[in-house]
């Protein structure tokens, strides 16, 4: 077995699909990877899917049923828990293989780098814009890394089984966004280079878990990032971060405001800004805790 394909359903049964029929086209033989679906939802959809388009008489697919909706982390754990393959290929169900030699290729680029800590290739939008690397952490902090990739998106990351069970997994306290940022850093830690294969792409939907970009949005999303900076900033370096960030806030809300009268642009960076601000004075009222 050299890849177990780990797969996160949040009400992205039709993704999946698409996802499925993409693999088929795959030249790996279907015996030399798995695909496991940890099903954040309850209800049968995900399973009837599969039966009815016969893709467990191809695939070898296990599900494993979460009982309530723990996030994007807990669930791609739970999935790596009944892996059995070497590598495991973390993937997003709005992810479409569009090259028919990509699994047969990224296992030869592997092979050729077996000292990696997580690897990645081009992730293609609409747009054809690549979002697969990043050469800072959140708020542009790179920790040293200066000129580096400091993490790939989580939306397809291979790393090896024995890598990601030294490293716990993902990071149970982010529910979702910032925990790919989270483990790549993690891995850069223990030493282990992230490598991008830009010899191969994939297509990458975005978005389909979440839709709306409301205020329930963005908290999640800030307030990931903003726990990312207490996990890895020591006490006062989060500290002066927090206080000047709500500074900068602050003279924002006032431009975006004035600016909002005139753009709806800029009434929507007023939300934005408004959810921020909000989660640093919880941050600061009511100590870090109400990050976790």
């Amino acid at each position: 077995m050299k890849f177990s394909l780990l797969i996160v359903n949040y009400n992205t049964e039709n993704y999946i699909k698409a996802l499925l029929d993409s693999l088929l086209d795959q030249t790996m033989s279907k015996s030399d990877f798995e695909i496991i679906i940890s099903n954040n939802v309850q209800n049968d959809k995900l399973e009837e899917m599969i039966e009815s388009n016969n893709f467990r008489d191809v695939f070898n697919i296990k599900m494993v049923q979460i009982h309530d909706n723990i996030g994007f982390g807990r669930a791609t754990n739970a999935a790596a828990e009944i892996s059995i393959a070497k590598h495991l290929l973390i993937i997003n169900p709005d992810i479409l293989m569009t090259d028919k030699k990509y699994l047969d290729s990224m296992y030869s680029f592997i092979l050729s780098n077996l000292n990696y800590g997580a690897i990645s290739s081009k992730i293609l939008n609409d747009n054809h814009h690549d979002g697969c690397e990043y050469y800072s952490y959140e708020f542009s902090e790179d920790f040293g890394y200066n000129n580096e990739i400091c993490w790939f998106e989580g939306s397809l990351i291979f790393i090896t089984k024995e890598l990601f069970e030294k490293l716990e997994g993902f990071d149970n306290d982010f529910f979702m966004y910032c925990e790919d940022v989270d483990l790549c850093y993690r891995i850069r830690k223990q030493g282990f280079p992230l490598i991008k294969n830009s010899d191969l792409s994939v297509y990458h939907k975005g978005g389909s878990s979440e839709p709306n970009k409301d205020y329930a949005f963005y908290h999640r999303w800030y307030k990931s990032k903003i726990l990312f900076m207490h996990k890895h900033y020591n006490a006062n370096q989060f500290d002066s971060f927090i206080k000047s960030l709500e500074r900068s806030l602050k003279i924002k809300k006032i431009r975006y405001i004035a600016l909002g009268i005139f753009s709806k642009k800029y009434k929507h960076k007023v939300l934005k800004n408004q959810v921020m601000l909000d989660i640093i004075r919880e941050t600061i009222d009511s100590s870090a805790n109400c990050l976790y």
